[in-house]
């Protein structure tokens, strides 16, 4: 197995490489071919509150026949545009590529001149890379090389390291530097996203399996389908391929296993009332800043855009118009919505007007990667009232602690636990608690397992703590 690190503030900080035993002949790749998934992410901390940068292309130069292999290409589409603020502590998926065995000294990534920044105040800053030009493009020499063998799989990371953020306000410029660093420090203490959008290439409904075809890759990844996987507005398992075409667009969260290209979905969304076009190719995911209904629109505090490069109001939102011909998924129309809100809009980007109009607005549920909240068991007597957003937490970055004990429940206004780790979890509607293997149970139930070990996932509402799931492990597994 071979690692390398690179990293360099704000621009693509850390690069992971690492190529290893992978699953043979079992991949649909082509032969001796080896699969990446390409991830982004960011440190844990940050003085801003949001930094847009948008990622044109990736590509991987072979240093035997000088050919240059691209690893993600959304060139056409305007890019991808992260607030890398929301990508603390988490890997997300960006695309799965293919690369043929080979020696490899560079990677090559190509930006967006032009970088939005918002200050703790809510102050807007626009700034670039280099003083003239569209585009900024950094080269990475690889010192030693990167050896791919046959039939491997790696991961690629793109980590912009807020951190050693350097802007320099006089010039508008950001300084970016590299660094290479081979101590194979890893990221342990991240979670991961992995989650793909494509059309579907083939469906087989009986094997509860179909494959689609990502944006930004021309590999097919199959997307497994179990009896637990939840299909909002379908329901779970079978159910899931009700009214599925081929075409279709689908959005599946879960696990990626690259040796087989598969994702095992936990939630899946399609869409099958919407066919492909262009009207549909920008889209923005984020929090409800503000609604005005007079106005048919609403303001948005972006964590994701795609397909143009955003320009915020001085406010540092995003206005999205809606009108009658606005299709709603998981609301009834635009007085449904609420500061706080996590929702996707798709529609047509006015790059003069800098307002995006949505043809489709889709609600987005905090923590949806486990599921619709689960009904909790009858005759609990103790349940929770309080909500996600009643604590402003935002479905990423999502967080894992495991190897913990429970060391006490508190009962009040807010319902929370504590672990050994000294961290307090808000319970909330949403979270599930389990006793392995998935027994649910009630608050009242959680007393009586302290001293055993839990496993939580959970998200922030600004310092605090709200769990999506709390898991009592078994005590042959505590012990």
């Amino acid at each position: 197995m071979k690692k390398l690190w690179l990293w360099t503030p704000i621009v693509i900080g850390v690069f992971l490489f690492s190529m290893g035993c992978g699953g043979g002949g079992s991949s649909p790749l082509p032969s001796g071919s080896s699969s990446v998934g390409v991830y982004v992410t960011d440190s844990p901390l940050s003085t801003y509150s949001q930094v847009l940068v948008t990622v044109l292309k990736a590509e991987l130069a072979n240093t035997d026949t000088g050919a240059s292999l691209v690893l993600v290409d959304a060139t056409a589409t305007g890019g991808l545009t992260y607030d890398v603020t929301d990508l603390a502590g988490v890997l997300t998926l960006v695309n799965v590529a293919q690369i043929p065995p080979g020696e490899y000294n560079q990677v090559t990534i190509t930006l967006s001149n032009s970088i939005t920044l918002v200050d703790s105040s809510g102050n807007v800053t626009t700034a670039k890379f280099v003083p003239t030009g569209d585009t900024f493009t950094l080269q990475v020499q690889i010192q030693g090389n990167i050896t791919v063998q046959p039939n491997a799989t790696g991961t690629l990371i793109l980590d912009f390291d807020l951190v050693q953020f350097n802007y320099d306000p006089s010039t508008g410029l950001v300084a970016a530097t590299v660094v290479v660093d081979d101590s194979e420090q890893g990221y342990p203490g991240y979670g991961h996203l992995d989650k793909l959008e494509g059309r579907v290439t083939s469906i087989d409904a009986s094997n509860l399996r179909l494959a689609i075809l990502p944006e930004h890759s021309s590999i097919p990844v199959s997307i497994q389908v179990t009896p637990l996987t939840v299909c909002p507005g379908k329901g779970t398992g079978s159910a899931c391929f009700n009214f599925l075409n081929i075409g279709d667009e689908v959005e599946a969260k879960g696990t990626l296993d690259l040796s087989v290209l598969t994702l095992t979905a936990v939630v899946m969304h399609s869409d099958h009332s919407l066919s492909p076009t262009p009207e549909l190719q920008d889209a923005v995911e984020g929090v409800v800043a503000s609604v005005d209904v007079g106005n048919s629109s609403f303001t948005l505090q972006l964590s994701e855009a795609k397909g143009f490069v955003p320009v915020l109001n001085s406010d540092g939102t995003l206005t999205v118009q809606v009108s009658e011909n606005t299709i709603w998924e998981g609301f009834t129309g635009l007085s449904d919505l609420q500061a706080g809100m996590v929702v996707e809009a798709k529609g047509q980007w006015d790059d003069i007007a800098h307002i995006l109009t949505a043809l489709k607005v889709e609600a987005k549920v905090a923590g949806e990667n486990e599921g619709e909240p689960p009904e909790p068991p009858a005759g609990c007597t103790t349940t929770p009232t309080r909500t996600l957003t009643d604590y402003g937490a935002i479905p990423f970055p999502e967080f894992k602690v495991e190897g913990v004990t429970l060391v006490s429940v508190n009962v009040g206004s807010d319902i929370t636990v504590t672990a050994s780790n000294g961290n307090t979890y808000y319970l909330v509607q949403n979270t599930k608690l389990e006793v392995e293997p998935s027994l649910h149970i009630c608050v009242e139930n959680l007393s009586s397992y302290i001293g055993q070990e839990i496993e939580i996932k959970y998200v922030m509402g600004g310092t605090n703590r709200v769990a999506l799931k709390l898991e009592v492990k078994p005590s042959s597994e505590s012990g």
